[in-house]
C-alpha cells in the first residue's frame, strides 16, 4: 500500500508508521519501544525498512516530544536521520497524524518530504542587486538558503550585515 502512495506521489520521500509495542503486544510490559515501519525511494528504487525503535530506553525526540503532541503538525525542517538505508541526507519535514485509540496514543503514521523543491525556489529569486532571498521555518530555522551550509541552522545564530532592507513573507 504505502509503495502504491509513493508511487502516485513523487514529492514524497519517506511514508512511515510507528506502533507502540505496549499496545499491540501484550506481553510488553514498558511504557517506551515501538516498531517503525518505512516505505521510501533510494536512487529511483523504492525500499521498505522495518525497525524496532526506543526498546532500551525512551527518546528526547519521539518519546519527550511527538508522542505527547496529540494533534497532526508538521515539524521543523531537520536533516534526515535514518540514513542507514539510504544513499543521500536531505533537509526534509514531516506531516504526521496521531493514531488514538479512545484519546490514547497508539501510534503516528507520517509522511516525510525534502524541502528540495523550496530550495531550488529560493535560489532562482533575485530581489535586486546584492540581495538574496531565504526561506525561515517557523520557528526560525533556514529552510532554503543560497548558501546550502545554512540550511538548518537557526536565523538568530547569524547577523544580516550589510542588509539594507529585509521582507519576510509568511504564508498561511
Amino acid at each position: 500500500m504505502y509503495k502504491n502512495v509513493l508511487v502516485q506521489n513523487p514529492e514524497i520521500y519517506n511514508l512511515w508508521d510507528s506502533w507502540e509495542l505496549s499496545k499491540i503486544d501484550s506481553t510488553w510490559q514498558k511504557s517506551h519501544g515501538r516498531i517503525a515501519l518505512e516505505c521510501f525511494r533510494d536512487n529511483g528504487v523504492y525500499k521498505t525498512n522495518k525497525d524496532y525503535r526506543s526498546i532500551e530506553a525512551e527518546t528526547d525526540i519521539y518519546d519527550g516530544i511527538i508522542k505527547k503532541r496529540r494533534v497532526q503538525s508538521i515539524w521543523e525542517p531537520y536533516f534526515d536521520q535514518v540514513v542507514d538505508n539510504k544513499s543521500e541526507r536531505y533537509l526534509m519535514t514531516t506531516l504526521n497524524s496521531q493514531i488514538l485509540l479512545n484519546g490514547e496514543y497508539i501510534g503516528i503514521v507520517a509522511i516525510d518530504i525534502t524541502l528540495n523543491h523550496f530550495q531550488k525556489i529560493v535560489e532562482q529569486i533575485k530581489p535586486s542587486e546584492g540581495s538574496y532571498a531565504f526561506l525561515v521555518s517557523n520557528g526560525g530555522l533556514f529552510a532554503g538558503h543560497p548558501d546550502k551550509a545554512m540550511l538548518g541552522k537557526k536565523l538568530m545564530k547569524y547577523t544580516l550585515k550589510n542588509a539594507k532592507i529585509i521582507m519576510f513573507w509568511r504564508i498561511f
